[in-house]
């Protein structure tokens, strides 16, 4: 039997606003618990700053990755109230039928009612993300304007027609004329990310001075390039992701985009949040003890060995250290010279061995890193000199030798 054309198209829109209800209920539920992981991320960072590591100092850059962070953090505030409020209106806390909860939830999300709210709260976001990323190009460049011309470029272009769209939204524009004026600028967001990702990512992935080996992710030995990189795709990744889905959704599905608006603003706002914070407390930590040379030999320990101080220390307990023949004579011939005028041998007593591994300095290693990647200069190529440190550090172990007091 055949279903007539009234209860297809019944069926039809029965569908279409089934599937609106699933998409806004379900990303709000997302938001909701990505809200409350930002707000939990956001509240540790600012305590740990203002409490533990900013009296120690602060930057003027610090400050301004702080109020960068404040900023998202209040627009993605603003979002998940602007959502909520649109499903509270729509009736579903007065259990409205199916059909006119969709209705409403879909006029509430047009550009003329509350979508040019969250529209513009996306244009600010992204403002804040790419401008980051541009950025930390601009420093890892060592502050050349021309590697970040075109990104730039395509950033305040961007901007401009984001603000042509938000002022658009309130005048009677045809929707078709709007929809491309969109997809426009998403492409636009979309390209200038990839940019500036590149540009941050390309002096990692060619060094000056060669590409270190990859190790695997169990090693403890991996190089401090490679997290770096991997900390970047990190975060850069997202923006990008975002960028990309609201590209394709707007020329495939308005449920696609409606989403997108529900699950990436908080998405992007957590990474964000994240890698400042990162940033912030890698600059203001406490200092810490310099590092131990691989030989420390006290340089206080009487020693008239022509092989350099230490060397008569080394022969005498450390025989699995490796002595020449001339040291070995100079050695016998001390010994000798010792018996006969009385003078008493200098035997160490102690010696403490101490075998270092790159996890001990990890979190160093990387947050010299990382402020490399955002300080002002950056002429010099300080990755390859720290993953030396490190390398130098791993290998060989420390041995301090510690000589006995002499008699009178």
């Amino acid at each position: 039997m055949s279903m007539s054309p009234m209860s297809a198209a019944s069926s039809s829109q029965l569908a279409v606003a089934r599937s609106t209800v699933i998409v806004s209920l379900t990303g709000f539920f997302l938001e909701s618990l990505l809200c409350g992981a930002l707000l939990v991320v956001f509240g540790t960072g600012v305590w740990t700053l203002l409490w533990k590591t900013w009296p120690y100092g602060r930057s003027r850059r610090d400050l301004t990755l702080f109020a960068a962070s404040a900023a998202m953090f209040i627009i993605v505030i603003a979002h998940i109230g602007i959502d909520g409020h649109i499903l509270v209106a729509s009736g579903i806390l007065r259990g409205a039928d199916l059909t006119s909860l969709s209705h409403n939830i879909s006029a509430l999300n047009a550009p003329s009612q509350l979508g040019y709210l969250k529209f513009t709260i996306y244009v600010l976001q992204t403002l804040i993300a790419d401008g980051f990323m541009i950025y930390r190009a601009f420093m890892v460049w060592t502050g050349s304007w021309r590697a970040i011309s075109l990104p730039l470029f395509l950033y305040t272009s961007s901007f401009a027609l984001g603000v042509a769209i938000i002022i658009l939204d309130t005048l009677p524009v045809s929707l078709a004329k709007l929809h491309i004026c969109q997809r426009t600028y998403f492409s636009m967001t979309l390209l200038t990310n990839v940019l500036a990702t590149v540009l941050v990512m390309k002096p990692l992935l060619v060094s000056r001075r060669g590409v270190r080996e990859y190790r695997p992710k169990g090693s403890q030995l991996r190089t401090v390039r490679w997290r770096v990189m991997e900390s970047i795709l990190q975060s850069a990744a997202v923006f990008t992701i975002s960028s990309l889905c609201f590209t394709v959704t707007t020329f495939v599905s308005p449920l696609g985009v409606s989403f997108s608006h529900y699950f990436f603003p908080p998405v992007v706002a957590l990474i964000f949040t994240l890698t400042v914070w990162r940033i912030c407390l890698a600059s203001g930590d406490p200092p810490v003890p310099p590092l131990h040379l691989p030989l420390e030999v006290n340089p206080n320990a009487p020693c008239h060995s022509p092989y350099g101080p230490g060397a008569h220390a080394r022969s005498q307990s450390c025989p699995s250290l490796r002595t020449t023949d001339r040291e070995a004579e100079y050695d016998l011939e001390e010994q000798s010279c010792c018996s006969h005028s009385g003078r008493t041998t200098v035997q160490p007593i102690a010696i403490q061995v101490s075998v270092s591994t790159t996890k001990t300095f990890d979190g160093e290693l990387e947050r010299a890193s990382l402020i490399w990647l955002d300080r002002e200069s950056a002429k010099v190529d300080p990755i390859h000199d720290v993953m030396t440190l490190a390398d130098t550090a791993a290998e060989l172990p420390t041995v301090i030798l510690i000589p006995p007091e002499t008699g009178a």
